[in-house]
């Protein structure tokens, strides 16, 4: 009996330089049986139209079929941002699958963007019902392996790295295998350990549906490793401290804001002077000091040591009174606005000697590109918008007087590593997403000179079909 796959990319980029956001789509045909499988439905905070995010393309879930399973592969936004709003599209029976550290820490992402929304008054991507309706459909899993998540649909969940809690799918349909890996990481970082290869009889005939291309078109990716950028960060710090001035660290509050500050307290730094962790930086990496969350032998504890929990408004009022250089671990990490970070920002930039940092990618036209273009030479003053601790939204005037830097603690493949894990898989097709337009073609055109497979790099295609 012919198997098929229908294979459709629903992610969608706001601008050709942005990371494509993650959502996919696998209509199956097998053994008499027909199913529509979604893999992660996210969003980006990206302006489109009258539009604060921009969220996967639905147009084709208007042909009235229904999903019948979700299956998650982690909590980043831009997997996760936009789920709730698939309710209803949703099967009866329909479940939304994740690991057990990415359950721990999803419903205060989805809550608290929907907050936002409702304090800024806009029209949110999902409402408070649907959000309620797809946590009801949570199916947790609490350890790699094989799951039949529909009856004669067998499925690999393995670890991937990246952050705790993040996977990789892999469908068995007769003798092949559709893999998707969403965002993979080999290095090691404080709390989670690099992805390993998939078992050996889970990679024969296989087709990757879906990839990460974050870093596709970056050859100096490959020059990039965590521990050296983690030695520039101390350092950066360091040299502050002895300024006697105060480090705000722009971070993700999952995982990296965490893994920062194991860190600090691992070299001591948290030992010789007050550093803090806030926002959802201290609420998320909660569960990375708690091995009864975790759902896979990659996940490792971090353990603090003396670096200390903001809880209260009098915590921040506390620590800049003291008298002394601190260093505060706050989200977002692209500069704002809106998260704790926003309390600091003024304080830090406007001071001649402080540090402001980055840790990771800055996306063009954000907060935190305007940050640093005006320290490397730029138009030195500023107009932010903010969004208060109360829910206002107002405008900051800033005149960036302090230093700002970017180190890059990246929890992606670099490019040359991408390449390999896809050279080393020998896929029947290729479909490559969750990059910039520019990743993909670069990817696309290095990979077509020694891989004789299809490719479907560049376009929402609804109508990739494969015979199994």
């Amino acid at each position: 009996m012919t198997s098929r796959v229908s294979l459709h990319r629903l992610g969608r980029h706001s601008t050709p330089d942005s990371i494509e956001v993650s959502c996919g789509i696998f209509d199956l045909n097998h053994g008499g049986r027909t199913y529509r499988v979604m893999v992660d439905c996210g969003l980006a905070p990206h302006k489109v139209g009258d539009k604060p995010w921009t969220g996967p393309d639905f147009s084709l879930l208007a042909d009235g079929r229904k999903i019948d399973a979700v299956l998650i592969t982690h909590v980043h936004a831009d997997h996760v941002g936009f789920m709730p709003a698939i309710v209803p599209y949703l099967g009866p029976k329909a479940r939304i699958w994740m690991t057990r550290t990415s359950e721990t820490m999803i419903a205060h992402i989805l809550e608290d963007s929907l907050k936002i929304y409702q304090r800024e008054k806009i029209a949110g991507p999902y409402s408070r019902t649907q959000y309620e309706l797809a946590m009801q459909r949570v199916q947790t899993l609490g350890r790699p392996g094989p799951v039949e998540i529909l009856p004669g649909l067998k499925v690999l969940f393995h670890p991937a790295g990246h952050i705790p809690g993040a996977c990789s799918y892999t469908f068995r349909v007769g003798r092949s295998h559709i893999h998707y890996s969403g965002d993979r990481c080999e290095h090691d970082q404080p709390g989670v350990l690099g992805a390993t290869p998939l078992p050996r009889d889970w990679r024969r005939n296989i087709i990757l549906a879906g990839t990460d291309c974050t870093y596709g078109a970056e050859p100096d990716s490959d020059q990039r490793f965590w521990m050296d950028e983690m030695d520039r960060c101390e350092t950066l710090i360091r040299e502050a401290m002895y300024r006697g001035k105060p480090t705000l660290i722009f971070t993700f509050g999952v995982h990296r804001g965490g893994a920062i500050a194991h860190e600090l307290a691992r070299r001591g730094v948290a030992d010789e002077t007050r550093v803090y962790l806030d926002g959802s930086c201290r609420t998320l990496s909660r569960s990375m000091r708690n091995a009864k969350s975790f759902w896979s032998p990659n996940e490792t504890l971090v353990d603090f040591g003396q670096v200390q929990e903001i809880a209260k408004h009098s915590d921040r009022v506390e620590a800049i009174s003291w008298g002394g250089p601190y260093v505060v671990i706050a989200s977002p990490g692209m500069g704002g606005p809106g998260g704790a970070a926003m309390f600091w920002r003024k304080r830090i930039l406007e001071d001649p000697g402080a540090l402001a940092m980055f840790t990771g990618f800055v996306a063009p036209d954000t907060d935190g590109s305007r940050i640093k273009k005006a320290a490397d030479g730029g138009v030195k003053t500023l107009e932010l918008a903010s969004i208060n601790f109360d829910g206002t939204r107002s405008k900051e005037t800033i005149t960036v007087a302090c230093q700002v830097e970017q180190v890059r603690l990246g929890a992606h493949q670099s490019r040359t590593t991408i390449l390999d894990s896809i050279r080393e898989l020998q896929p029947s097709a290729v479909v490559l997403n969750h990059g910039s337009e520019a990743a993909l073609e670069s990817l696309r055109a290095e990979l077509s000179t020694d891989l004789s497979c299809d490719f479907y790099p560049t376009h929402v295609s609804p109508d990739v079909e494969i015979d199994l």
